[in-house]
């Protein structure tokens, strides 16, 4: 691994390791299946291979739209309707808060206006991993605030061991009335 890949890497190690830790998930034995995780994807879709959705939100608590009040009501409400439609279907999804603010504290109190998320990825600005992942570099985008990142991708479980395919963006979804159209119409989503 190149030392630009290893230092883009590192920051994301380390606070998925950070928040891995501090909910205690580390308990897991060593050469088993990570229990929470591996668990709760069987749980919903019935299988070892199935599809995930990741729905990534990208917001600032700079950006005007990102404060909008009716997307802060969408994202809460109609969270909870995408999660159970996609198990009626016997799918996966995943959604992932990234606040690119200076500053965790304020990434973290804005994400939280918007509801819960499985996972979260804060500071660093516009060099924030999440950007550089869904924007800058591996899945290209405009620069531009809210939006929300649509992916599908293949994750096979096995007895000791998680296989993730690549990511296939689904739909990218740019400003406030765009993102809140596609949450609030059910047929559009999956």
């Amino acid at each position: 691994m190149s030392v630009e890949r290893l230092w883009n890497v590192l920051p994301v190690v380390a606070v998925a390791g950070s928040i891995a830790f501090g909910a205690g998930v580390l308990a897991a034995t060593p050469g088993s299946r990570h229990p929470v995780n591996a668990a709760r994807f069987n749980r919903v879709t019935g299988a070892e291979d199935a599809t995930e959705t990741l729905v990534v939100f990208l917001v600032s608590s700079f950006c005007g739209a990102s404060q909008d009040a009716q997307l802060k009501q969408a994202m809460r409400e109609d969270r909870s309707r995408m999660l159970a439609e996609a198990t009626r279907r016997g799918s996966h999804v995943r959604f992932v808060g990234a606040a690119i603010d200076g500053s965790f504290d304020s990434g973290i109190r804005l994400l939280t206006e918007f509801g819960t998320f499985d996972e979260l990825v804060l500071g660093s600005g516009w060099m924030n991993q999440a950007l550089i992942q869904y924007v800058w570099r591996d899945l290209p985008g405009p620069a531009s605030l809210p939006q929300m990142v649509v992916l599908r991708r293949t994750v096979h479980l096995a007895e000791n061991d998680i296989g993730v395919g690549h990511d296939i963006v689904v739909r990218r979804l740019v400003g406030k009335a765009e993102i809140r159209d596609w949450l609030r119409d059910p047929t559009s989503r999956f």
